[in-house]
């Protein structure tokens, strides 16, 4: 199975070092720790679609880009396509919950 953040984590660093950023560089343009970048690319923590999207602007990308999936050639698109759409769906779940969350501490 394709792991989506493994594919994210590859992404951000190989785009990360094609424009010769550190990863202490990329965290100062997108305002975070360069210990979280280093998690992110080591697929210990999943950044949040915000983050994603800062990410993907410090790099000049669009955000959909950093889940393109170079590294897995010999997939045909339809297992590619299957593999994507899972992991997205439990990734939209999570983030949908931690809204839902978000908005029930926000009414305490």
């Amino acid at each position: 199975m394709i792991h989506l953040k493994a594919v994210l984590a590859s992404n951000l660093k190989t785009h990360r070092k094609a424009l010769g950023l550190t990863q202490e560089k990329l965290a100062e343009i997108v305002n975070t720790s360069p210990t979280y970048i280093a998690m992110i690319e080591s697929e210990s923590r999943t950044p949040s679609f915000k983050m994603i999207e800062r990410l993907a602007e410090a790099l000049g990308l669009e955000a959909p880009a950093l889940f393109y999936m170079e590294s897995y050639p010999n997939l045909r698109a339809s297992q590619i396509h299957e593999a994507l759409l899972e992991q997205f769906d439990k990734f939209l779940r999570a983030a949908s919950n931690e809204i839902s969350a978000e908005k029930s501490n926000s009414f305490s």
